[in-house]
């Protein structure tokens, strides 16, 4: 609300909206806003309506909508819009498999605090006085030339102290060139630090890191199904070196699917892995090797253990046996 009233009435229903909307309504408002924020309240309220918000993200970022036909079968107005999307909820917009384009399109700040003593004054006051910070900001804004010389100073700043992908680091040198303008001309007040931006940015932002975590905590949930004497169904096998298992073997289809269930497509992620040294190809640049399972030769998909992975042990000791 408080960032809505510099451009006019933050009441809910007015310029703050309610998110429970159909992905055509969406559009429709984001268009008629245009370069206006859309502020969205209470993002739970269409969480049913996506499997994740990655789809909503990517939609909402992209700046245009469908492309749609007339009943007379020509083509409607595509709508278009350039908003930066404020939104609120009770947990975080993205999850541990969100793609890096996701993390990069998107700014999460997590605060558990109470940032605001006298809610209700201040909502009042907000309501009551409204609509003249932009023109007030507008006032003092300085040329073209200055803002892209300033914001690329910013920019190679933020980019040489965090190593962060362009995008991500382009969006915060916004955020820090307007708190600049706005502390030294309206507020005069302190202006945000370089080392205080460290906190907006998307920590584990590499996605095939990420998700080789998340397959090797799926394995050690599993790990009964990889082993030689598995009842039931068997997944894979592992291999051991020193005593530590050292590489998995996981059947193709089992891994997918798990992949598949959490939104990641094996065939878009497996280069990464293999670059990064996480799966082993065979002699033939396969992502596959063939092994006995079972006494059956088969191709299983090979994952190799970082060193410093916490894995399960598939050794047992007992308790009056030391483990070395």
């Amino acid at each position: 609300m408080v960032a809505m009233s510099s451009f006019g009435n933050p009441a809910v229903g007015h310029l703050v909206k309610n998110l429970n909307s159909t992905n055509v309504g969406l559009e429709r408002l984001s268009a008629f806003l245009n370069n206006i924020p859309f502020a969205g309240d209470e993002l739970q309220a269409i969480k049913n309506k996506f499997t994740d918000f990655n789809e909503l993200i990517y939609r909402l970022t992209q700046g245009e909508g469908r492309s749609r036909g007339t009943i007379d079968g020509g083509v409607a107005e595509q709508l278009k819009w350039n908003c930066v999307f404020l939104t609120t909820g009770e947990e975080p917009i993205t999850s541990e498999f969100s793609k890096e384009g996701v993390k990069n399109r998107v700014i999460e700040i997590e605060e558990n605090e109470v940032l605001v003593e006298n809610g209700k004054d201040v909502v009042n006051t907000l309501i009551e006085n409204y609509g003249f910070g932009v023109e007030r900001f507008l006032e003092v804004l300085p040329t073209d030339s200055y803002l892209q010389k300033r914001h690329t100073e910013i920019f190679k700043q933020l980019e040489k102290k965090y190593q962060s992908t362009g995008k991500q680091t382009n969006a915060i040198a916004l955020v820090l060139l307007a708190d600049e303008i706005l502390k030294q001309y309206i507020f005069e007040d302190e202006v945000l630090s370089l080392e205080q931006a460290g906190r907006f940015f998307a920590k584990e932002i590499d996605e095939a890191e990420r998700i080789y975590d998340k397959i090797i905590d799926w394995f050690n949930q599993n790990i009964n199904k990889f082993k030689e004497d598995a009842i039931g169904e068997v997944w894979g096998k592992y291999e051991t070196t020193d005593n530590e298992i050292s590489a998995i073997y996981v059947i193709p289809k089992v891994l997918k699917d798990y992949l598949i269930e959490n939104g990641i497509s094996f065939d878009g992620i497996k280069e990464k892995l293999a670059n990064l040294g996480y799966i082993e190809k065979d002699p033939h640049g396969k992502f596959t090797q063939v092994i006995r399972l079972s006494n059956v030769c088969c191709r299983c998909i090979k994952i190799l253990i970082k060193q410093d992975m916490d894995v399960e042990s598939n050794f047992e000791t007992k308790s009056n046996e030391l483990p070395f």
